[in-house]
């Protein structure tokens, strides 16, 4: 439907995710990179910490990590996603990080 009425379809996500992608699409899918929010808007949702030395040491000590991210996408069933998330860390002999967005 959005492309029978010619409605842009506007990427937001950095390039570096999926390289190349841009030369596949047309001018109705332009991808515009990530759009950061600025300091003021993100303290005003609440995601401004005063202090990340916890996360920040924590990643640097032990092994490597992942990082699963629901962005904006709400997890609807969040006790087995989780359950899938640590299983899937376990595989891979990987610590995790989950950034669950607008989640409970």
């Amino acid at each position: 439907m959005l492309a029978r009425r010619g409605v842009p379809e506007v990427q937001i996500y950095d390039p570096a995710f999926v390289p190349g992608l841009e030369k596949e699409w047309d001018h109705r899918r332009p991808l515009v990179g990530f759009l950061p929010l600025e300091r003021d808007a993100r303290a005003a949702i609440g995601e401004v910490a005063q202090d990340h030395d916890d996360l920040l040491d924590w990643i640097a000590a032990g092994r490597r990590h992942c990082i699963a991210a629901s962005a904006v996408m709400p997890i609807r069933h969040a006790e087995s996603t989780m359950a899938m998330i640590t299983d899937v860390a376990a595989r891979l002999n990987r610590r995790i990080i989950v950034s669950a967005g607008w989640s409970d």
